[in-house]
């Protein structure tokens, strides 16, 4: 009975290989190019939620807490001045979270402003009436403003599935837009998440071709 050829011998794949350089080019260009194609549907997050197991016990009860409580992912605008509570910061403040607001994204605001209006029912108090009235609330010290009262918070709730860099990108716009009058910048883990994801994405495009350009030239040469 002949021999059957050895078709897994290395050296002759090597060999076929080398003999048809072009063949063997074009097919890892076309192979590339296929590949390639549905690049333009990369998309790069860097959620702690996008890792999620989804049938854990504890990830089920996550899900029932959002759909009671909401998403508990919130962005922090820090305001600092001489004081908030003077007239003409307070007032500027105020115009910002009516701004914010309206961002698509954001379920809820939550500023010293808001919650002027919402205990002030007769819409007569002034900001010195408001900075005396919330002065012994310490639930509010630290948290929307600071003990001095040179810096606030504006707390942004966010809608639960929301595209979240699009709330981040029209806050910064918001923000610049009154920087000229206040000290502002935005904190959270959805600033961080962008702030990563827009690291990875340039990080993937210059290191995969350096690495080809690196590995092209070593070939060249051997």
């Amino acid at each position: 009975m002949p021999d059957l050829p050895v078709v897994t011998d290395s050296k002759s794949w090597l060999l076929a290989v080398a003999r048809r350089p072009y063949r063997v080019l074009t097919a890892v260009l076309l192979i590339s190019l296929f590949f390639a194609f549905y690049l333009k549907d990369l998309r790069f997050q860097t959620s702690i939620y996008d890792l999620t197991i989804r049938d854990l016990p504890e990830t089920i009860q996550y899900e029932d807490f959002k759909q009671e409580f909401g998403t508990e992912e919130i962005i922090l605008v820090v305001v600092k001045a001489q004081d908030v509570f003077s007239d003409a910061t307070f007032s500027e403040i105020k115009s910002l979270s009516e701004r914010l607001k309206e961002i698509k994204g954001i379920r809820r605001v939550v500023s010293l402003p808001e919650i002027q209006k919402a205990m002030d029912i007769t819409g007569k108090w002034s900001t010195h009436d408001f900075k005396s009235i919330i002065a012994p609330v310490g639930l509010l010290t630290k948290n929307l403003v600071s003990e001095d009262g040179t810096a606030c918070a504006i707390t942004l709730v966010l809608e639960d599935g929301g595209e979240k860099a699009a709330v981040v990108e029209e806050t910064e716009r918001i923000l610049k837009d009154h920087s000229s009058r206040l000290s502002l910048y935005q904190i959270g883990m959805p600033v961080v998440s962008k702030a990563l994801a827009d690291r990875t994405l340039t990080d993937f495009l210059v290191l995969p071709p350096l690495a080809l350009l690196t590995i092209s030239i070593a070939l060249f040469f051997f």
